[in-house]
């Protein structure tokens, strides 16, 4: 009888050593994409990289940047980063200012109205 708990305890043990962990895909990409949208109803001004305005996005409209270039890479062992090269862009706008780390070879922001605040217009980030 012990020896079958034995067998089963290292069964056990073997099964859970064996599970296959998922490792991302390395990302790389000289020119990443960044775009902006504006999902509101109103003109929203702004200028990237700067404290003043330099365009406005009209209800509707996208732009979008080179984002310069991404590169991170993951341990094919263990799945954490081994090598991080992101960007950081300043977006100045007329619904308030923010900081986007560009992680992805293309991203899409938003201004979208906040249901809680029908007064202001958040950035949120859509993903890919």
């Amino acid at each position: 009888m012990k020896n079958h708990f034995y067998f089963f305890v290292i069964l056990l043990s073997f099964q859970s050593s064996c599970k296959k962990k998922v490792i991302p895909a390395d990302i790389h990409c000289e020119h990443a994409q960044l775009c902006l949208g504006n999902l509101s109803s109103e003109l929203i001004y702004y200028g990237w990289e700067c404290n003043y305005y330099t365009d406005s996005l009209a209800p509707g409209e996208v732009i979008c940047i080179d984002g310069g270039a991404i590169n991170i890479e993951y341990s094919k062992k263990s799945g954490l980063v081994t090598k991080k090269e992101t960007s950081v862009h300043f977006l100045h706008s007329s619904r308030g200012d923010w900081y986007i780390n560009l992680e992805k070879c293309s991203e899409r922001s938003n201004f979208n109205y906040d249901p809680k605040n029908h007064s202001s217009i958040l950035l949120y980030d859509e993903g890919s």
